[in-house]
């Protein structure tokens, strides 16, 4: 039984590598400080404020990368679409078959079961639940069908430059210590996750972070940022090795719901 699917878990286990080096690709590229932070003064606030005043490419590296991984992806679906078409009879034509992706749930009622003729009525059910279009449960699988179908024609648009957490540690403890705080009381690293809505991607100027009034120009403030998905409704601004992974372990689960029905 596990013979059935072993192509489609093969698609996933060089998903899952091309995952893995990924995430070594962009450890190297964010070694090479491609996204810097500069500051000024800020009047308003008597602060300093943070802003963007340097912003890489997203090398075409990485982006092939995240294609690959994508591809292979989508691919473990088909896989298992395959296997279920053979065992449902092998009815209608073979260039048919696929796994049911639709741009709605209109489309999916009227054609799916055409992508898996004969597939054996449990196993429709089965997919049926996972609601595999847009805006169903299963949208990110919707997601990730139009992933692939851009990437075939042209590399997909990363932006490199998603702010992902502030450190402001340095001016708080600043604070502390002017309070009168001692060693014991400034333990504590004060890294924030970044506040909602900010611009993704963000680009050269755009505004970070204002720190607290009268705090010295030169107190360091670390940012770290992500790379993520910049293609508009399309896992826009959502990171793209933790999403990755979210959507191999989501294949994962479908191949084993499938796999006791062929």
């Amino acid at each position: 039984m596990a013979d059935k699917l072993s192509g489609a878990r093969l698609k996933l286990e060089r998903a899952d590598k091309h995952i893995a080096d990924l995430n070594a690709a962009i450890t190297a590229f964010r070694s090479t400080n491609p996204y810097k932070v500069g500051s000024k003064h800020d009047l308003k606030q008597d602060a300093p404020l943070y802003f963007m005043e340097e912003v890489a490419d997203v090398p075409d590296a990485i982006r092939l990368i995240v294609g690959d991984a994508i591809h292979n992806l989508r691919s473990a679906l088909d896989h298992i679409a395959m296997q279920l078409w053979i065992a449902g009879g092998r009815l209608g034509n073979v260039k048919a078959v696929a796994f049911p992706i639709f741009d709605s749930a209109a489309k999916y009622v009227t054609e799916g079961a055409g992508k898996i003729k004969g597939a054996r009525p449990d196993a429709i059910k089965v997919i049926d639940a996972i609601e595999p279009y847009h805006g169903g449960n299963g949208h990110a699988l919707w997601i990730l069908q139009e992933l692939n179908n851009i990437d075939k024609h042209r590399l997909l648009v990363l932006v490199g430059a998603a702010l992902c957490s502030i450190d402001a540690t340095a001016s708080i403890n600043r604070i502390i210590k002017s309070m009168g705080g001692g060693e014991a009381d400034m333990q504590t690293n004060y890294t924030m996750r970044a506040p909602r809505g900010l611009k993704v991607p963000l680009n050269v100027g755009d505004e970070l972070f204002v720190t607290f009034a009268g705090t010295p120009m030169d107190e360091k403030v670390d940012f770290t940022f992500e790379i993520a998905f910049g293609e508009q409704q399309l896992f826009h601004g959502h990171a793209i090795v933790p999403t990755l992974h979210k959507l191999a372990r989501l294949i994962e689960h479908i191949v084993d719901q499938l796999e006791r029905l062929l």
